[in-house]
């Protein structure tokens, strides 16, 4: 992490999304106290000297107050070191092993997902509130393999699913983080039309991750800023380039193309 942000600074990207760090011992705190980055911070961002796989519709007990008490932590690190924003995913119907292979069963009963993921994000709104963090929820990915019987084995990937969910929460207290590179596989599992999703999302959208694919694999390519994003019209959202480079100068010349908010 820390070689990855003195390539930021040198390349003199300003914006920083914390993501992922399989780094157990880093100091976060102290790299985010070095570096004068505007940052927000991504789902697993707090390295953890056991790693677990965060699902907040978790079926497992324990591993779903696991993964609301990680959240809230991480919202609690966000309001220390004045970070605006945490973004963290949907939930799983079935909890994956570490590598994030789904194991290929018929998921539980969808309503029983839905309420236990419902009784974990107002949780965490009646914790985020309390703060001056924002939070949003990113659209999953859903490939052809994780879908058994018709039934997807991820949570939050069809618009549907979001229209629901902000009949309970106001979107004032959680919004959406949709994810380009997700919503064109997922729209291809399921043979939808990606500019509906954005549709039902648009009055609880905030924020953005830019990557692309071939519409079967989450492959993190770089888009083209020629190419048609549904939503690269829309102002006052934070962009997220979440896209495979070799060196940050190139990264910095796709956010100069794109004029992105914020990079990763």
């Amino acid at each position: 992490m820390e070689e990855t942000l003195k390539a930021y600074s040198r390349a003199d990207i300003e914006n920083v999304e914390l993501g992922y760090c399989s780094e157990k011992d880093v100091d976060v705190s102290a790299l985010v106290k070095e570096y004068s980055f505007n940052f927000v911070a991504h789902n697993y961002f707090l390295p953890v000297q056991d790693e677990f796989i965060l699902n907040l519709a978790s079926p497992d007990e324990s591993l779903r107050r696991q993964s609301v008490d990680y959240v809230k932590d991480a919202i609690n690190f966000c309001e220390k070191h004045d970070i605006p924003r945490y973004t963290f995913h949907g939930g799983f119907r079935v909890d994956p092993d570490l590598s994030l292979t789904f194991p290929k069963r018929s998921p539980p009963d969808y309503e029983a997902c839905f309420e236990r993921f419902l009784s974990s994000l107002q949780s965490v709104i009646d914790h985020a509130t309390s703060t001056d963090v924002s939070i949003s929820i990113e659209n999953n990915v859903v490939t052809t393999e994780n879908v058994v019987g018709g039934d997807p084995l991820l949570m939050f990937c069809r618009p549907d699913e979001f229209s629901r969910l902000f009949e309970e929460v106001n979107p004032s207290d959680c919004g959406v983080l949709l994810d380009t590179g997700h919503l064109n596989v997922s729209s291809h599992t399921f043979d939808y039309d990606k500019s509906k999703f954005v549709q039902e999302v648009a009055d609880c959208l905030d924020c953005l991750h830019l990557h692309t694919n071939n519409g079967r694999a989450d492959q993190h390519e770089a888009v083209n800023p020629a190419d048609d994003i549904p939503v690269s019209s829309m102002s006052g959202l934070t962009r997220v380039v979440e896209s495979h480079h070799g060196n940050a100068r190139d990264l910095k010349q796709l956010l100069v193309r794109l004029g992105a908010k914020s990079e990763r």
